[in-house]
């Protein structure tokens, strides 16, 4: 049997041992990296990809002396395995909800992991129970080779210097480290569990029934912090996604005088809106909170705005966007489902997708963009309810392309929980 001399290549030796370390964490945020951005060459699936050539070449130039055919071997099934884990990845985020929070990425990799080990126990089963028909594969080497491959782990283990073994337990302490402080910082502290990767910014995570309302963000939460900003350091650029579920029960169907006397909250722009006699029911609403000369609170300043009345013309449910002061846009969703919308705004433009379809692109002619001190993200309405539920309400400090949005629309899924009604 030949021998190698580890001595010779210590950093070889190195890096084959630490580096799938590396790749396998450079391959969970490409993964990452492509749900989020929808786009497969980015610097997180470069950077996975360069590790891998490296750890490819390291490992021919490693074994290359005495181990080429049964390297080769081996890298075809490792390839497998990654591909298996790749796949395995893919369908679960498509069968599972979109929704990135640490809950649901533990369960994931437990999930993979418990996959990646039921296969290495189903390989081990072979290797116990079927060593005749694994000779036959391999031409009668198979039990020569993994004995060859384990004496040169010895040989490596023991000449290995013990400054590497110190890096490599340094490596690894970091590793763990920053995981754990990670999962403690997003459990204790409000602001960073609300920050993402990617300059998303998750206002509402999960579901909530649309029968009372919430205060989702101020104009604190929206602000651009660097001083070049000052003057005005509101964000003008972002895109906000949600989905909504709506199931009006026949007594939410009939219109609602709207009393000048009662100290409500308008949810309408009271200048713009065509259907000032009947109030509106709030869905989502980013705008600014002021009161009105009846010293009543009233939103103005849609930025954008979603409210839901019934259209008796064509009796169809029937929900009103806003934005910046224009004419309201007329959007007729079929109820009993999950639906998606995604608002890009850019420059004085914005573009509205639903289920993953450009349905309206304008540039905003109405009144100038304003942003002010009093605004905020609000939903639901609880003046004027309605059956239903808005999901995973997320603020992106840039604009969503085209793929972000498709993406997002393959990949996430709801149930209505009946039991919060």
């Amino acid at each position: 049997m030949y021998r190698r001399n580890p001595s010779n290549s210590p950093w070889l030796a190195y890096i084959v041992s630490v580096f799938p370390f590396i790749v396998f964490i450079s391959l969970w945020y490409a993964l990452y990296s492509i749900l989020q951005t929808g786009q497969y060459f980015n610097f997180s699936t470069i950077l996975f990809l360069s590790f891998l050539c490296i750890l490819v070449l390291c490992g021919i130039l490693y074994f290359a002396d005495v181990l080429i055919p049964k390297f080769l071997i081996f890298s075809i099934i490792g390839a497998f395995i990654v591909g298996l884990v790749i796949v395995s990845i893919a369908v679960y985020n498509y069968l599972s909800s979109y929704s990135f929070t640490m809950q649901n990425i533990s369960r994931k990799i437990w999930v993979i992991l418990g996959f990646v080990v039921g296969l290495a126990g189903i390989m081990a089963l072979c290797m116990i129970y079927f060593p005749n028909w694994l000779r036959n594969i391999y031409n009668g080497s198979m039990g020569e080779t993994m004995k060859m491959w384990m004496d040169n782990v010895r040989e490596d283990l023991r000449m290995t210097p013990t400054f590497f073994y110190v890096l490599l337990s340094v490596i690894l302490s970091l590793l763990f480290g920053y995981i754990i402080l990670t999962y403690f910082f997003s459990k204790n502290t409000p602001i960073i569990a609300n920050l993402n990767f990617n300059g998303m910014r998750v206002l509402k995570e999960g579901q909530m029934m649309l029968n009372y309302e919430e205060l989702l963000a101020t104009s604190n939460d929206l602000k651009v912090i660097d001083p070049e900003f000052a003057a005005n350091p509101f964000l003008k650029i972002y895109s906000i996604s949600m989905w909504l579920y709506v199931n009006p029960k026949d007594e939410q169907l009939g219109t609602v005088a709207h009393d000048p006397h009662e100290p409500s909250l308008q949810w309408m722009n009271p200048t713009t809106s065509p259907y000032q006699s009947i109030r509106e029911t709030n869905i989502f609403f980013y705008g600014t909170k002021q009161l009105n000369e009846n010293n009543q609170w009233e939103m103005i300043y849609p930025k954008p705005s979603v409210t839901y009345t019934y259209d008796y013309g064509t009796k169809k449910n029937m929900f009103l966007v806003y934005a910046f002061g224009d004419e309201p846009y007329k959007l007729y969703l079929t109820p009993q489902k999950w639906h998606q919308l995604v608002f890009i705004f850019h420059d004085n433009h914005m573009d509205l997708f639903v289920d993953s379809e450009l349905k309206y692109s304008s540039p905003m002619t109405g009144a100038g963009r304003m942003f002010t001190d009093n605004d905020m993200i609000v939903i639901g309405d609880t003046k004027q309810t309605i059956y239903g539920a808005l999901a995973d309400v997320v603020y992106y400090d840039h604009t969503l392309s085209k793929e972000n949005v498709l993406n997002m629309w393959n990949l996430q899924k709801y149930t209505i929980d009946t039991n919060k009604t």
